[in-house]
């Protein structure tokens, strides 16, 4: 087993966080992401392009909750559903963020207003955005 550093957007708690995943294979990401089928994206959250393992059905769930937003276009451009944000490793496995990228991550967090079947709510996001060219 490995210890995988990240930052966690729990949409149920409404928070982003950073997080110690205990890995050993993919399907430790299921009950993290608490999903049946997961993808994985890029994007850059300040100058850190990374890894996001997302529910890849998010959108298709009937009370969906945003966790990120692209900062260009917020209103088409997002990704719902808890995340997990890490790199990879050269050979492509699944690998840890460094501290200083966590903190640089967590530089992109927001507090922003939605609206859920109970009323008005704040949670907690991420922004980014797809200029790629830099990584830190």
């Amino acid at each position: 087993m490995r210890k995988i550093k990240g930052v966690f957007v729990d949409v149920n708690a409404r928070t982003v966080e950073p997080v110690t995943l205990h890995y050993t294979s993919y399907k430790d990401l299921y009950p993290l992401l608490n999903c049946k089928i997961f993808d994985v994206t890029r994007r850059k959250f300040g100058n850190q392009v990374c890894d996001v393992y997302c529910d890849d059905e998010g959108l298709l769930k009937e009370d969906w909750i945003p966790s990120a937003f692209s900062e260009e276009q917020p209103e088409n451009d997002f990704l719902v559903g808890n995340l997990f944000v890490c790199t990879h490793s050269s050979d492509g496995d699944i690998a840890s963020l460094t501290d200083e990228q966590i903190e640089e991550i967590l530089k992109t967090k927001r507090r922003i207003k939605i609206s859920d079947p109970n009323g008005v709510v704040i949670t907690e996001v991420l922004m980014y955005n797809y200029k790629m060219e830099a990584n830190a």
